[in-house]
């Protein structure tokens, strides 16, 4: 997460990482950096450890945590 913090704003200026919710992460973005802030964070959060078995990361957008779980 702190690599993934500090990358994101390299995509925007305006992109943060907002809360860590147990293995879940809220990142606010403008909507036109929106593919490269997925692609950054399955990029970061898959190749953090080198494991047995692969991590999964898994992206959802929306304007509400809400919306995000549908």
């Amino acid at each position: 997460m702190i690599g993934l913090s500090s990358q994101l704003l390299q995509v925007s200026s305006n992109c943060r990482l907002l809360l860590q919710i147990h293995d879940e992460l809220i990142i606010e973005t403008p909507r036109e950096h929106l593919c490269d802030v997925a692609a950054l964070t399955l990029a970061v959060m898959e190749g953090v450890a080198d494991l047995a078995v692969p991590l999964k990361v898994d992206v959802a957008s929306g304007k509400s945590l809400a919306e995000c779980k549908a």
